[in-house]
């Protein structure tokens, strides 16, 4: 009874940490909205009051109007948004709770592979304590909380039910991660025939059952390809394999500048090879120790998913990784091994045959396996120790929490004190800035331009003013879009050249970005900069009483 107390108030403390860590300051930090977030939380916002996306769609299965975004993070938050009111907090809740519950489905999953409770646990913490999992556990990217939580849940419900016709439950949580996020439809084909081949013998038994799954899944792919024929889903361009232009113009180049004879320019200069090339490096790169463990995807400081100068593993995770490895080969358990091992191999295909790769997000499955082959490294690192003297054994096991504490404190410090600054361009700061000023001063003037805006700040005005949908869809395909006295441009005015005041009328505001519209002579009445490097003026403000 004792054991069995401890563990689930280690499991019960556990949730309680990865609880605050992804709901402290949720709604202002990150300080500002992306572009992607706003577009997320605002259908959402529309969803629940209209019916309707901004586009006028009724209730839809894709939507495209930022670009193709998968439906479940958009009717799950609906009512968040609909019911808290419309905020980042609230647009970001259900994101942040489904990475919580991927720290207990976590601990139920390993709990299951290895009947080892300290494994588990140990997974679990890591995860709670994880910079990728609280990167993306905390918003802007909200579809890929959701497609874990819920591929976790059905490879939960598959395994741990395997042994009656119950198994077929996990087609629920398949189909609902299938359409959580694109990635994780790559992800799902293989790993279909994963489970189907590591339990094909139980399944087997139930061959009536096992036939239902399978029509299940086909079915459900069939049900996509249906969608992008009559929904116009748009992110397979992302897919290099589509894309026959970019693969044309790279072996053209590679035979033109070249001295070879024709014939080995053809034999080493052609589609295949390159294609062969791009996803070897794709899916090598995703393994890689400058990703997981030095820069993570590097990139710009002003990264939305990525700290700068921060793998997305703790350091001291590496030897634990090597020596989970390690373990996991001298296990006699091969099954749990190889399953492991070969869930590990295909997490990283998502991101393997795209342009702009994005490691992150679409190869989230790797962060639970990983951190489960380190919590395997752990828990037999602290076996050895255990042998050890007592007094040898709590110095080691002070200075490693020493050093993991000081780690995992470096990364609250970086993300909540330096990041906010640095990347705060990369989470639209200056636009929420903007909002604030134009909601401020909108009743002082006639008429507000802004140029280079259009829908993307048509969307951060509609989330922080709380704009009414019908509105919103009403304006949408207006060009340029108009919401009471405020005007949303795609342009500058006059071309982006001569001198503002010659232009504007009087009561006018016109808002104008700094690196777009050159115009002379005009010094502006007022500026929004990027926080993050100072000297980047981001919006130039003239008014003219």
């Amino acid at each position: 009874m004792k054991k069995i107390l401890n563990w689930k108030l280690g499991l019960a403390l556990i949730i309680f940490l990865a609880a605050f860590l992804r709901l402290w300051k949720l709604g202002n930090v990150p300080s500002g909205i992306p572009d992607d977030e706003a577009y997320y939380v605002y259908n959402a916002y529309s969803i629940w009051y209209t019916g309707k996306d901004i586009l006028g769609n009724f209730l839809p299965l894709s939507f495209n109007s930022h670009s193709s975004m998968s439906p479940v993070v958009i009717y799950v938050t609906a009512p968040f948004v609909g019911i808290m009111g419309l905020s980042a907090f609230s647009g970001r809740l259900p994101a942040a709770l489904a990475s919580i519950g991927s720290v207990f489905l976590l601990f139920l999953l390993v709990k299951n592979i290895f009947k080892d409770k300290r494994i588990a646990l140990f997974s679990s913490l890591l995860f709670a304590i994880s910079p990728w999992a609280l990167q993306i556990g905390r918003g802007a990217i909200l579809d890929t909380d959701f497609a874990l939580f819920f591929l976790l849940l059905g490879i939960y419900v598959f395994i741990a039910r395997i042994d009656s016709r119950k198994f077929l439950w996990s087609l629920i949580p398949f189909a609902i991660a299938f359409y959580s996020y694109h990635a994780t439809k790559v992800f799902f084909v293989f790993l279909i025939p994963v489970l189907i081949f590591f339990f094909r013998e139980k399944l087997l038994i139930r061959k009536k059952e096992t036939a239902f799954f399978l029509i299940g899944c086909l079915l459900l792919i069939i049900s996509f390809l249906f969608i992008i024929k009559t929904q116009k889903v748009t992110r397979q361009d992302n897919v290099f394999l589509l894309n026959g232009p970019a693969a044309t113009t790279q072996v053209n180049w590679e035979r033109q500048y070249n001295t070879a004879p024709w014939i080995l320019r053809v034999i080493f200069s052609n589609k295949p090879l390159y294609y062969l090339k791009a996803i070897r490096e794709n899916y090598l790169k995703a393994f890689s120790p400058e990703f997981l463990f030095l820069s993570g995807e590097g990139g710009t400081p002003s990264q939305i998913v990525n700290i700068y100068y921060r793998g997305e593993l703790y350091i001291i995770e590496l030897p634990l990784l090597l020596l989970g490895i390690y373990t996991l080969f001298k296990n006699k358990d091969k099954f749990s091994r190889n399953f492991l091992v070969t869930l590990l191999l295909i997490s990283a295909l998502p991101s393997t045959f795209t342009l702009d790769r994005n490691f992150v997000n679409r190869d989230i499955m790797m962060l639970p396996i990983l951190l489960i082959i380190v919590a395997c490294g752990l828990t037999y690192l602290l076996e050895r120790v255990a042998l050890y003297k007592k007094i040898y054994r709590y110095i080691f096991i002070s200075v490693f929490v020493l050093i993991y504490l000081f780690l995992f404190i470096g990364y609250l410090y970086q993300y909540y004190y330096r990041w906010t600054v640095y990347g705060s361009e990369a989470w639209g700061t200056s636009s929420k800035e903007l909002v604030e000023f134009v909601s401020k001063v909108k009743g002082e003037y006639e008429n507000v331009y802004i140029s280079n805006s259009y829908r993307n700040f048509l969307m951060q005005y509609a989330v922080f003013e709380k704009i009414d949908p019908r509105i919103v869809q009403k304006a949408w395909n207006t060009n340029p879009i108009k919401i009471y006295n405020i005007t949303m441009l795609l342009e500058c005015l006059n071309n982006g050249v001569g001198i503002v005041k010659d232009f504007i009328p009087p009561k006018t505001l016109y808002i104008y970005s700094a690196s777009d519209c050159k115009y002379s002579s005009s010094t502006p009445t007022a500026r929004i900069i990027d926080k993050g490097e100072l000297l980047h003026v981001i919006w130039d403000i003239y008014e003219n009483k």
